[in-house]
C-alpha cells in the first residue's frame, strides 16, 4: 500500500494516473473549500477507486448563503459536506488519528 496526502486539484489530472501507476491506492486529501474542492476532488477519487481519507481538521469551509438568503455558518457548512461524503466517497478522519496510521504504515 502506498498512500499519497494530496492538496486539491489532482484527482482526475494526470497527477492522478501517475500516482496510480506508481502504486499509489491511498489518498488523503486536506485543503479548502470542504464543500467545493475539498468534495469534488474525494468524489473523483473514490469514482476512480482510491481508498480515499478527508482529514476534517485540516480542511475548512466559509459562510455560505443560500438561494433563499439563509447564511450557513462555515462551520454547518463544513459538517454537511463531510457527511455528503462519510461512508459513500470517503472515510472522514482527523489528523491525530490519519497520523497515527501513518505511522503505523511507516
Amino acid at each position: 500500500m502506498k498512500v499519497s496526502v494530496i492538496g486539491l486539484g489532482y484527482v482526475g489530472s494526470v497527477a492522478a494516473a501517475g500516482l496510480a501507476s506508481a502504486g499509489h491506492d491511498v489518498l488523503v486529501i486536506v485543503g479548502v473549500l470542504t464543500n467545493n474542492s475539498v468534495e469534488a476532488t474525494a468524489r473523483m477519487a473514490g469514482n476512480l477507486g482510491f481508498v480515499t481519507h478527508v482529514v476534517s481538521d485540516a480542511t475548512a469551509a466559509a459562510d455560505l448563503t443560500d438561494l433563499d438568503g439563509r447564511t450557513w455558518l462555515a462551520q454547518e457548512v463544513h459538517a454537511l459536506s463531510l457527511a455528503n461524503l462519510a461512508g459513500e466517497y470517503a472515510t472522514i478522519v482527523d489528523s491525530r488519528a490519519e497520523t497515527g496510521r501513518a505511522a503505523c504504515r511507516a
